[in-house]
């Protein structure tokens, strides 16, 4: 049964990160929903995908995306916006 093997090796990894994520917490701007957003989503998608890199693909995506949504398009770096369209391939061909 490798997939249970997979769960039961990845599990505590995955709570690992979330403890450490909870000094992080306390930094993040709650008056700006903008990076409030994308950030809750990326500390809950981790642990219900079992994936670190799921978590900061979803929070990458969802965070350009709102910030174009905002009109704030010039304040995003042009590297993000090459990975979230990778990721947005990568998610769509799965």
């Amino acid at each position: 049964m490798p997939g249970l093997f997979q769960v039961a090796a990845t599990s505590p990894v995955l709570i690992m990160v979330g403890i450490l994520m909870f000094d992080g917490i306390r930094k993040i701007d709650l008056s700006s929903m903008a990076s409030t957003i994308p950030a809750i989503l990326l500390i809950i998608i981790m642990p219900f995908t079992y994936s670190i890199a799921n978590g900061i693909a979803f929070g990458l995506m969802f965070y350009v995306i709102i910030q174009v949504t905002l009109g704030k398009a010039r304040e995003v770096h042009p590297v993000l916006y090459v990975l979230v369209v990778l990721f947005m391939l990568k998610y769509v061909a799965l």
